[in-house]
């Protein structure tokens, strides 16, 4: 007992890390094994670029009967609508086709590599703004069905739900930290020796691969990362990216390169991430601060902007501040 364990692994088209700090007498590396294992199913499913996967199934017949975790993480996404107030659209699919999303970014090249994808020829995109007005749901029969040709995609949101299953089932056994991505969500401590300290956590610099740009401590809650740092490419002529504006249905236009929250479970992390960028720095902000989401948010042009603590002015864990440090990275 009281030992340290960690496994990495990559599904859902990014690197996972788990590391479970156990305190019961049971198989460590068989917990870790069935995490693993746990993110690859939920991989098999609800991607939108695997054909035989369940959510491709159903983008493909507009109708059908789905497990009960396609089911779940749809529930979450319509509430995230409703709570964003459109913001949040996971209907967005034919426009994120359109901007060149239609494979996964090992294929489309991220970052430095600016290639478009390999895509088909794509149908001319449908000016109606999807709505859950647009997706039944039938919660006895877990019955989906689509309607006037909306897409679904789950790509975050599916990722950060995944982040926070792991997180609950492993806590049963010790305290845990869970990184997929950057989507993190961690517990109490990461050190027997220094109890209730928090994990730290390092967001590196968009503009320096390997550079920290801040650290603090994360206990018993979540963050996560929106950005196009590396999410973006060109496709017909133009930069794209993948963060989608449900009001014009392209690509948001803003200063902003990323947006980090933190919160108390990572699928609230995602989806303020997201709504944070669509907004814009002033009304993003704005609409954190009204959320009360400790935030990071990093400029185009370098600066940078946080009300996160950082380790270097406290070593306790982390609490919301009324403090506001601003930089230009240079």
């Amino acid at each position: 007992m009281n030992s340290t364990h960690r496994h990495a692994t990559r599904a859902m088209n990014t690197d996972i890390v788990i590391d479970l700090m156990l305190t019961t007498d049971h198989d460590a590396q068989k917990l870790l094994h069935q995490a693993a294992l746990f993110f690859l199913q939920v991989d098999y499913k609800l991607s939108r670029f695997r054909s035989d996967s369940e959510l491709a199934q159903l983008n493909r017949k507009r109708q059908m009967i789905v497990s009960p975790m396609l089911f779940e993480v749809v529930q979450y996404a319509i509430e995230a609508y409703k709570n964003t107030d459109g913001l949040f659209n996971p209907l967005l699919g034919q426009a994120i086709n359109h901007a060149g999303y239609s494979c996964t970014f090992d294929d489309i090249g991220t970052g430095n590599m600016r290639h478009a994808p390999k895509s088909p020829q794509l149908k001319p995109l449908n000016t109606t703004l999807h709505t859950p007005d647009h997706i039944q749901l039938d919660v006895e029969t877990h019955q989906i069905t689509l309607l006037n040709h909306a897409l679904l995609d789950l790509g975050g949101i599916a990722k950060g739900w995944a982040v926070d299953r792991v997180f609950e089932n492993l806590t049963q056994y010790g305290e845990c930290c869970v990184n997929a991505g950057g989507d993190i969500r961690a517990s109490t401590t990461y050190n027997f020796t220094s109890p209730n300290s928090g994990w730290q956590i390092d967001l590196e610099s968009p503009f320096e691969a390997g550079k920290s740009l801040i650290q603090f401590n994360l206990q018993q809650q979540a963050v996560a990362t929106s950005g196009i740092s590396r999410r973006w490419w060109y496709f017909n002529g133009q930069m794209q990216h993948h963060l989608i504006d449900p009001r014009t249905q392209q690509p948001s236009k803003n200063e902003l390169l990323s947006v980090t929250v933190i919160a108390d479970n990572t699928v609230t992390a995602e989806i303020a991430t997201k709504t944070a960028f669509v907004l814009g720095k002033n009304e993003g902000w704005a609409w954190l601060k009204t959320c009360h989401f400790p935030a990071l948010m990093i400029l185009r042009d370098g600066a940078w902007f946080t009300d996160i603590p950082q380790t270097d002015d406290s070593q306790a864990p982390f609490h919301l501040q009324n403090c506001l440090t601003t930089q230009v990275i240079k």
